[in-house]
């Protein structure tokens, strides 16, 4: 540090005389006794200021100090992008991308400020800017309503209860109230200041400016938007890259054009388009603030319906005792199928292998590792799970004649119905959700009152948090996301995937989902009673299995934040895949979950006039080993997205085991083992025909309509058919691979 200082020293006293020199040199010495024995940080923050100080005293002693300093802060910037390149190279390749551009922007900074200056010269001649305040002034309005008001609000009033009361932050306006004020910071506040602060010629570029980025922005928002999935509170969206291929790249095309559209007519024709520029975002200015009145009136309304639902809930949660809403009967017997999404089949030996006391919980059951589902994903593979072999994706869109809708909440009441049908009291919680149907949506049950159903999702999640102490505080990044997600909708397009992948939250990835879905089946014993008297049917919902998240690995059932990796998960799975590890740690939760339950029918003596079905709607690529001589990749990467579990456990089931039969079964076999010698002949009353198997010559699966729907912008309620477009015709069942014959349409 003193040698430091002496050194900048002779740099910046050249010219001082004798005396000053001494002055220079001896405080160096002072302040050696001085911070010889001072904390670390406090020399540290010395040396690295001596070493500033050097630097600039060096730079200010050359000819042209501007360009050295752009020099040395171009070389730094390119040192720190190519160290990222090598020394980080499981860094994001967005990011890294990211940093270079900033590195070579840095570098060319001289030349795009020649270039700027020669364009306003070029094109900028008024003198005179009283007459443009006006159209700046509102544009930047316009801006701040649009990102502040406007797009926040048509988000939440699309989701309100989704929005209300989560983490520490009881209404959603509170979310609009903070992207408001950032927003009128960003766009009036700070380009006001500005304004003021630049001669006329640069006001008149600026005014031009925040006119164009004001109507690109309300274009790109709203004409060349993209259709987004359902959105959750941590706003981890999916862009289709499927769709992006097929469509979307117009849509990036025509958004660009219009940008510079607009920035070339105001360069060429302001004098003459002032006046209509100045209508024109009038105009936008008051039909933004109409829609985001229109959309804050039905936000008011919806969160006094949930603030409602809210305090009723937890006075009754809060409560000593859960109200119970699953009746089962000691004297009748008893079918409950649980349905867990995307519940993959090939973690179940892993989770015996690691857990054989859990696993033992499930001696009695049949296990079905030889199971198809009929698609990778919900909307696909759930309604033949649900309904039988009517309701394949190929069934389903043979009846061409019926809304998409009404066939899926066909699918769901079969299994209720002819339960309903054949003497059995029937209670549905929890759908499989899809873009039709949310899981506490039971609109298809309401012909059928003498069908219970309850919504239990997220009921209880308030009370799970205080139990297991949960604290993650999901309101701080709502709103920090609910304002990148109104940037990613009004930029250019093509960088809107790319901007995504850099703003979004990884810390807790699908961990408010798993909490919503997980603290229901957390409360699952609290829920049953035995005090039936007639035969019961319930169908149980749920998505634990569906989220990647990290739990703690001694109880598997408290969330984490941090990742807990048991040493022996990887060497079980074959994986140190993180995404891997965190859904095997969902599957075991859930599973244990379900475990505890079947203990509390055994206690209650219960478990033998019971029985249980455990199914899915779809399985999902996982990174975990098959055998040597199998297609490794093709098993990972495609065989696992059609091999949901299936397992039973049959009344009076003794077994000491849990067996395994290898027999060709699909998902559509649900209800064929839940009615199995119970129901003589199940009926779909729909189609007014018995339920058939069909699988005798293979059956053909399907790629969800993610991959390339051609109907993409049609909205899903008027749809009529899926798109069949790829999958496989799987002849002799899952684990032969010669027998996956692809289908290419």
């Amino acid at each position: 540090m003193t040698v430091i200082n002496i050194f900048s020293g002779i740099s910046y006293s050249k010219q001082s005389t004798f005396r000053e020199k001494i002055q220079i040199y001896g405080l160096a010495i002072i302040f050696l006794f001085l911070l010889y024995d001072s904390p670390s940080g406090l020399v540290i923050y010395w040396i690295f200021n001596n070493l500033f100080s050097f630097a600039k005293n060096i730079v200010k002693s050359c000819k042209n100090p501007g360009k050295i300093l752009h020099i040395l802060i171009s070389v730094f910037s390119l040192s720190l992008s190519l160290l990222f390149w090598i020394l980080k190279p499981d860094t994001k390749f967005s990011k890294k991308i990211l940093l270079t551009l900033v590195a070579v922007f840095v570098c060319a900074l001289p030349f795009f400020l020649k270039f700027s200056e020669k364009l306003k010269n070029r094109f900028i001649k008024e003198t005179d800017t009283k007459e443009y305040f006006p159209l700046f002034l509102l544009s930047c309005l316009g801006l701040a309503v649009l990102l502040g008001l406007t797009l926040p609000l048509n988000v939440i009033s699309s989701y309100v209860a989704e929005f209300s009361f989560i983490g520490n932050t009881e209404s959603p306006f509170s979310y609009v109230k903070t992207s408001g004020l950032l927003f009128l910071g960003l766009c009036v506040a700070w380009p006001l200041l500005l304004y003021k602060m630049f001669d006329k010629n640069a006001k008149i570029f600026m005014t031009k400016a925040m006119f164009t980025l004001f109507v690109s922005a309300v274009l790109n928002a709203f004409v060349f938007k993209f259709k987004y999935r359902d959105l959750n509170v941590l706003f981890e969206i999916t862009i289709d890259r499927g769709i992006l291929q097929k469509t979307y790249p117009i849509l990036s095309l025509l958004s660009f054009i219009s940008f510079f559209a607009v920035a070339i007519l105001l360069t060429f024709k302001f004098k003459k388009i002032k006046s209509e520029s100045l209508y024109t975002c009038i105009i936008l200015v008051i039909a933004l603030a109409a829609i985001s009145t229109k959309n804050a009136i039905k936000t008011k309304k919806q969160f006094e319906y949930t603030k409602q639902n809210i305090a009723k809930q937890e006075a009754d949660n809060l409560n000593d005792d859960i109200e119970p809403i699953f009746h089962l009967s000691k004297t009748n017997k008893n079918v409950v199928v649980f349905f867990l999404d995307r519940a993959c089949s090939a973690f179940f030996p892993i989770f015996q292998e690691e857990m054989p006391e859990l696993a033992k919980k499930f001696n009695g059951f049949t296990y079905f590792p030889n199971t198809i589902s009929f698609s990778d994903a919900t909307l696909y593979g759930s309604p033949a799970m649900l309904g039988g072999y009517d309701y394949t994706p190929e069934n389903i869109s043979n009846r061409k004649d019926i809304p998409l809708q009404k066939k899926y909440d066909e699918s769901a009441l079969i299994m209720p119905l002819n339960f309903l049908e054949n003497g059995f009291s029937v209670t549905v919680s929890g759908l499989p959700s899809t873009e039709f149907r949310g899981k506490n949506d039971f609109k298809g049950f309401e012909n059928y009152p003498e069908i219970k159903t309850y919504g239990i999702f997220k009921k209880f999640i308030r009370r799970y948090q205080q139990e297991k102490n949960v604290t993650i505080e999901f309101d701080k990044i709502c709103r920090k996301q609910i304002s990148n997600f109104s940037i990613l909708q009004v930029i250019f397009s093509g960088i809107r995937s790319s901007f995504h992948g850099i703003t979004k939250n990884n810390d807790f990835e699908d961990v408010e989902a798993f909490i919503n879905d997980f603290s229901a089946l957390y409360f699952l014993c609290n829920l049953t009673d035995f005090s039936s008297n007639e035969k019961e049917f319930i169908f149980i919902g749920n998505d634990s299995p569906h989220y990647s998240v990290w739990l703690d690995t001694e109880n598997y059932d408290e969330v984490s934040t941090k990742k807990i990796n048991k040493s022996n998960i990887s060497s079980l799975l074959n994986s140190t895949d993180d995404k891997t590890i965190m859904n095997y740690q969902a599957f075991v939760a859930t599973l244990k979950q379900i475990g505890l339950f079947l203990d509390f029918l055994k206690a209650n003596k219960c478990f033998n006039n019971t029985r249980i079905v455990i199914t899915s709607d779809h399985g999902y690529r996982q990174n975990i080993k098959f055998a040597a001589d199998k297609k490794q990749k093709f098993y990972n990467s495609t065989m696992l997205n059609f091999n949901p579990l299936l397992m039973v456990k049959d009344f009076y089931s003794d077994s000491a085991e849990i067996k395994v039969d290898n027999k060709f079964m699909t998902n559509a076999d649900t209800i064929l083992l839940a009615s199995d010698e119970i129901i003589s002949e199940l009926k779909n009353p729909f189609l007014n025909k018995s339920l058939k198997q069909d699988k005798s010559n293979g059956v053909n699966v399907f790629y969800s309509y993610n991959k390339a729907d051609d109907n993409s912008l049609i909205p899903i309620e008027k749809r009529y058919t899926l798109p069949l477009k790829d999958g496989y015709k799987i002849k002799n069942g899952f684990f032969d691979i010669s027998g996956w014959e692809k289908i290419e349409h």
